[in-house]
């Protein structure tokens, strides 16, 4: 998913992402072309939930502008546009 990297190489600019490392602390996937394992830290997971409850919030103060007869066509139109991204 598009915005899961976006937010993940933000967080890896910042060093909060872990990645795998084999026993002798080198990347087990240097060669590259491959995809590493990564998880957030501690503050990595704080951050992203403080932003998470941000986002929400502004979520719910745009839909609260949309009568209700209109949200599932607006519903609807969004899953096709989001759709359109991917191909």
């Amino acid at each position: 998913m598009r915005g899961e990297g976006v937010t993940l190489g933000a967080f890896e600019g910042e060093g909060r992402p872990e990645r795998a490392v084999n026993r002798g602390g080198q990347d087990p996937d240097a060669r590259g072309g491959q995809a590493r394992p990564a998880r957030l830290t501690k503050e990595g997971r704080a951050r992203l939930a403080a932003v998470q409850d941000a986002v929400y919030a502004i979520e719910r103060h745009m839909t609260a502008a949309i009568p209700p007869e209109r949200v599932a066509a607006l519903l609807t139109d969004l899953d096709c546009m989001a759709a359109a991204l991917e191909q």
